[in-house]
């Protein structure tokens, strides 16, 4: 399995071309020009970095030979030096046949003709312009979450009212019930003592016996 993914990745990687060198061409002679040659250096390099030992060990766990680990980062070597190879023409095809050079050097000139010298100015200009973005930014969010603990104030004066109004309302049904029961109990209490008076009233209709 290990072999057949060598072979694999012998047969898929690209001869690197013969116009690939270790030190390419600069394409723009402008300040700005090496600039952009550096990010994307800097961009590919990061793109088609070789994977250490360790790191094939933790991607192919089911390698335990160390030899063929090393066989197989020397395989991963080679191919990513001839993708970097490769991505390094492209992007030197296209800056010549967008005419980049004559762009960034009319860039150059444009920036010093308004006191913009070099691109660390130009740098300072727009972390200038990115900090003011992130301070407004950081204006916005404080005043978003100021929004959001009122609006969880209000919620909690909401939920607390509605509670009270709960409990009142649970207050009233229990004085209704309580009045009720009562009136029914004096209701029961006087329909009782109307019985008894009746019943009295019934023997003193009765005459007294004679005295002896």
């Amino acid at each position: 399995e290990v072999q057949a993914l060598m072979d694999a990745t012998m047969d898929s990687a690209p001869e690197t071309p013969a116009s690939v060198a270790d030190q390419h061409v600069q394409l723009v002679d402008s300040t700005r020009g090496r600039s952009l040659q550096q990010a994307f250096g800097q961009t590919a390099n990061a793109c088609f970095r070789n994977f250490s030992v360790e790191e094939l060990q933790e991607c192919f766990p089911q390698i335990v030979n160390a030899e063929y680990l090393e066989e197989l980062q020397q395989l991963l070597s080679k191919v990513f030096k001839s993708y970097r190879g490769f991505a390094q023409d492209e992007f030197e095809e296209v800056c010549k046949g967008s005419n980049v050079a004559q762009a960034l050097i009319h860039l150059d000139q444009l920036c010093a003709a308004q006191g913009v010298t070099g691109v660390g100015s130009a740098a300072i200009a727009n972390r200038k312009c990115m900090s003011d973005v992130s301070g407004e930014s950081a204006a916005r969010g404080e005043r978003a979450r100021l929004k959001q603990l009122e609006c969880e104030e209000l919620a909690a004066i909401l939920e607390e009212v509605e509670r009270e109004r709960v409990q009142e309302h649970h207050a009233t049904d229990a004085l209704r019930q309580l009045v009720s029961q009562q009136a029914l109990e004096v209701q029961s209490r006087c329909q009782d003592a109307r019985a008894a008076l009746s019943c009295q009233s019934g023997k003193w209709s009765h005459p007294l016996p004679p005295v002896q």
